[in-house]
């Protein structure tokens, strides 16, 4: 219950980044090029994890994780140009990220719900990955980030 209750706390007061060393990916929510929407299989695969989430009685949480690619970034040679796809694409993902937690929600799962998003990667992926943080991954971090 003191861990729920630091991830209120910390999620009500900052904007937060968090990690457990020790977590489980449950689920890869795949999104078409430039598209927010994620498809049928995605939302029943979402879904699955809302049973699951359910089903157990742990205090932990999920983390929703999305990887920008900024090798595509860096073979544009107009600084302008290059400014306006980062923006884009950081727009892009927080949409796809917002996506899967307003689903996660409207299911009700029991869970707090995180989010990270990787601004070093340097593989191509369009998808949001799941994981999942129990109370036995003793070794959580949190960081508030300054923006």
């Amino acid at each position: 219950m003191k861990k729920f209750a630091a991830v209120l706390l910390l999620l009500t007061s900052a904007n937060v980044s968090a990690w457990c060393d020790h977590h489980n990916q449950i689920g890869e929510i795949p999104y078409k090029i430039n598209s927010s929407y994620f498809g049928q299989k995605s939302a029943k695969q979402l879904d699955a994890i809302v049973d699951a989430a359910q089903s157990k009685s742990t205090d932990g949480y999920l983390i929703l994780e999305y990887q920008l690619n900024t090798k595509e970034i860096d073979n544009i040679n107009d600084p302008k140009a290059k400014q306006e796809r980062r923006k884009y694409n950081r727009w892009l993902a927080d949409r796809r990220i917002k996506r899967v937690k307003d689903y996660l929600q409207a299911k009700q799962v029991n869970s707090p719900i995180l989010s990270r998003l990787r601004t070093t990667a340097n593989k191509a992926s369009r998808s949001v990955t799941v994981h999942e943080c129990t109370s036995d991954s003793h070794s959580s971090t949190f960081k508030a980030n300054a923006e």
